[in-house]
């Protein structure tokens, strides 16, 4: 359900807490689907789709009454109709995202054509048309605006040309999120930017406030409220985002919606492929990096295809898109020295106690016999130093490697020009083994092991009753899983050592968090693991009927969640 501006966003929001309030009880959720509806001036179309509207006038600016309109979407040759009304207003509403050419006609007048008409998601374009007399000598007058004066919603639109041309780091198109006003980068260190995803802040809201969708299918990781699955560049359509007094209908989070619609095929078979590929060959050397330079390799690639199956009613398009990088880091630790792990301290500046005697140990050298096996053990946890010095004197330089790969698949089909299915499959994996996880330590070999992996499938049916009357429903399925291990997590530490009194469950194998004056931390995370998956069930429908210069939107959505795993 739709509202603009402002008692009518206020009742709006409130019929919405209504329509929770009643799914509680199974018998009230049919009342609340009919009585869930706002009247409103220019509501605005489904939020996965665009509108078009405007007026057909005469060369007096009158209004011609039952003036014809035929939009047809470029590539597809699938049209839609709608006849003005006695105003000469015309809205045609659940547009797909593209380009169209409109055609406007009427008894008595010259015809009128416009062509490649931009519809965005999630707004409408205003094309008006003054028709000629037959025998008038001046051209037709067609007007084209997008500026958006039946909402009062702030956000912007990326289209498909800015997505494909702006650069790209690892080709991530969320970074054109920061062009829009109101969207700032989160403070350094933010727990959903650490492990080198996009996060952001939008209008002062948490990162962790942002509603994430993709062709209107939940696409929320709701465990920590990022994005599940990052659509390639290739995948896109376009995609929205919203920043303020936006619409009920998103109803999930009070920050950004990100709104993204994937890419259908057309009358004509476009491929593409594509790598890019970096190495540290043309990097500069960090003054903290030592005397070589970490390894670094990224290649980036992927593929695509679209076209019809059947010319002007089927068409498709798959894409692929992987990432290989191999990132060497670098890290300054302190480590005992060959001589203080034989018990040796002279000249080092401490005095060594006998905590038994409370005396000195003679020449600040621990005898042998003194040195505990299970410290020894410990001692061992730690590299030998590698640079001089008793502080910093270790310099680690592990290799992070990462692996990504995505792919999309989407088929339209249209039966009729009034009847339309979509069936949309997306699926994505990214491993990454991270030397230094969490600023657990300096030292490497206590990181963690990263698997994420991500499930999102659409079918969506509109149904076009009448140029008045469209219906659309939606079912989705949204999975995110997540394995988060520690670099260790197969080593039973009890058994190593010889000890009895760690954690005896394979879930907490791994070396203990171990912290020793005056060195580097070592041991694997505490946090860890987390083993868990989620799964987001969603139906959605949307009714809407226009009603001369009004729109009647009637809508009900239910998701069901399901989180099972370790989360610890």
């Amino acid at each position: 359900m739709i509202c603009h501006a402002g008692w009518l966003g206020v009742a709006n929001r409130i019929l919405y807490g209504s329509l929770a309030a009643l799914n509680r009880t199974r018998t009230s959720r049919a009342l609340a689907a009919i009585c869930l509806f706002v009247l409103v001036s220019g509501a605005h179309a489904q939020i996965t789709t665009g509108s078009i509207s405007g007026f057909v006038t005469d060369p007096s600016a009158a209004g011609i009454p039952r003036a014809a309109i035929v939009v047809t979407r470029v590539g597809q040759d699938v049209t839609r109709e709608t006849i003005a009304d006695q105003s000469g207003f015309y809205r045609l509403d659940d547009l797909a995202p593209g380009r169209y050419d409109v055609a406007f006609s009427a008894a008595q007048f010259s015809p009128a054509k416009t062509n490649g008409v931009e519809v965005r998601v999630d707004s409408n374009t205003r094309v008006d048309a003054r028709l000629k007399l037959p025998q008038a000598k001046e051209s037709v007058s067609v007007s084209v605006s997008r500026l958006a004066t039946d909402s009062s919603e702030l956000g912007a639109v990326l289209d498909q040309n800015r997505i494909e041309t702006l650069p790209l780091n690892e080709r991530d198109f969320l970074q054109l999120a920061f062009l829009t006003a109101g969207v700032m980068p989160p403070v350094e260190g933010s727990p959903l930017s650490t492990r080198g995803g996009i996060a952001m802040e939008v209008n002062g809201g948490r990162e962790e406030f942002n509603n994430f969708m993709l062709d209107g299918v939940d696409n929320n990781d709701f465990e920590i409220n990022r994005y599940v699955l990052q659509p390639s560049v290739d995948s896109i359509q376009e995609f929205k985002i919203d920043t303020s007094t936006y619409s009920a209908a998103y109803g999930r989070s009070g920050a950004g919606q990100v709104n993204v619609v994937t890419r259908s095929g057309s009358n004509e078979f476009h491929g593409f492929a594509y790598e890019y590929l970096r190495n540290r060959d043309m990097d500069a050397r960090n003054f903290f990096d030592g005397s070589t330079k970490p390894g670094y390799t990224r290649s980036q690639f992927g593929s695509g295809l679209g076209g019809p199956v059947r010319r002007d009613k089927t068409f498709f398009f798959f894409s692929f898109d992987g990432l290989e990088e191999r990132e060497g880091l670098t890290q300054i630790g302190t480590t005992p020295t060959a001589a203080e792990r034989a018990g040796n301290f002279a000249g080092s500046g401490q005095t060594v106690i006998d905590p038994f005697t409370q005396m000195p140990f003679p020449g600040d050298q621990i005898p042998q016999s003194r040195i505990d096996p299970l410290s020894a053990k410990i001692l061992a946890l730690y590299p030998l130093p590698n640079l001089p010095g008793e502080s910093g004197n270790y310099l680690g330089q592990p290799v992070q490697p990462q692996t990504q790969w995505q792919y999309n698949a989407r088929m339209d089909h249209h039966f009729s020009p009034n009847d339309t299915l979509t069936l949309r499959y997306s699926y994505g994996r990214d491993a990454l083994t991270e030397p230094y996880a969490e600023s657990n330590t300096s030292i490497p070999g206590f990181g963690d092991v990263v698997q994420d992996s991500g499930n999102n499938a659409l079918i969506e049916y509109a149904k076009v009753f009448s140029p008045t009357t469209l219906n659309s429903l939606l079912l989705g399925f949204n999975r995110a899983t997540r394995k988060d291990f520690q670099e260790n997590y197969q080593t039973n530490v009890n058994t190593l050592w010889g000890v009895n009194w760690l954690p005896s469950n394979a879930v907490d194998y791994g070396y203990p968090s171990i912290t020793v004056s005056g060195y580097s931390p070592v041991g694997d995370v505490t946090e860890l693991p987390i083993d868990r998956a989620e799964n987001t069930y969603q139906i959605t429908d949307g009714l809407t009927m226009i009603r001369g210069n009004h729109s009647v939107k009637v809508g009900i959505e239910e998701r069901k969640q399901q989180h099972n795993g370790i989360d610890d």
